[in-house]
């Protein structure tokens, strides 16, 4: 089967009748009918050259019903049609998921200010997204007797970060730290302050808030900013498919709340924002 996962080689008219065979069998007349039932102007000229195109991918499934003479041809999705369809939209949801980052720069403003960055201070960044005015007002403020260490998870991402940095002109007192193994090159007890914004939704993520602890000095403080659970079980299951490195749109605090009274770890602020989530710690002496 010669199924492509491009997104660019698929156009509305082929999501439409993949999603509209999902799990059910149609005839092409059936499948127009549903397209301009929904408001749609499409001919017959249009939905059958979509179909062989679908159907020779191998995307559709075609049967084949003789009934009073007459033959009809039933189509549904394939598996591999399946996976197509997810492919678009993991690629949608990514632009998607972009877009709500970029947004969520607006919000964090007021609550990033609850971080207070000194001249001299060594800050360690493990935030999931490079957030531009972020990066550029802390690592200002640790001056040139500071340090501010950034987080990448592999080297095509510490390019990025490098072309944020240099764009910023920020390259002075900025460093760039890519994990290995779920851990940070720095030396225990080196860091005063640490950043998490937006990084403990992501599965595998629990490191963070023990590397980040294991970095602290002790007094230290780590901010971290999360958006707060989507509470709709169907669309959690939906887009954890879809996405499968997120836990949907947002976390449940309890568990990492849990983790935190365990440890030498005291909360100095909980806030919350319009759905984000504003927790200051401290490592205790």
């Amino acid at each position: 089967m010669n199924i492509h996962y491009n997104a660019h080689r698929l156009g509305w008219l082929q999501m439409s009748i993949l999603a509209l065979v999902w799990n059910t069998e149609r005839y092409g007349l059936e499948i127009l009918r549903h397209l301009n039932v929904e408001g749609n102007n499409m001919k017959s000229s249009q939905i059958y050259p979509a179909l062989k195109k679908l159907s020779e991918a191998g995307a559709l499934k075609v049967r084949n019903v003789t009934e009073n003479n007459s033959t009809k041809r039933y189509y549904t999705t394939t598996e591999a049609g399946k996976d197509l369809v997810k492919h678009y939209i993991y690629d949608f949801l990514n632009v998607f998921y972009r877009m709500i980052f970029d947004q969520m720069a607006v919000l964090i403003e007021p609550l990033c200010k609850g971080i207070e960055i000194e001249a001299g201070m060594n800050v360690l960044d493990l935030s999931t997204e490079i957030f531009d005015s972020v990066i550029q007002d802390f690592s200002l403020k640790t001056g040139i007797t500071g340090h501010y260490f950034l987080k990448a998870s592999d080297n095509e991402h510490a390019q990025i970060i490098r072309d944020r940095i240099d764009y910023l002109h920020i390259e002075q007192n900025v460093q760039i730290l890519t994990v290995d193994h779920e851990s940070i090159s720095l030396p225990s007890e080196t860091v005063d302050y640490v950043v998490a914004l937006f990084s403990f939704h992501e599965i595998g993520s629990d490191w963070i808030l023990t590397e980040g602890f294991r970095s602290l000095k002790k007094g230290g403080k780590m901010a971290i900013v999360e958006t707060e659970l989507y509470p709709n079980f169907f669309f959690q299951t939906f887009v954890q498919e879809l996405i499968p490195n997120h836990l949907t749109i947002g976390m449940d605090f309890s568990g990492l709340l849990k983790r935190i009274e365990k440890m030498n770890l005291s909360i100095l602020q909980d806030r919350k924002m319009e759905g984000i989530r504003f927790l200051l710690l401290e490592k205790l002496y």
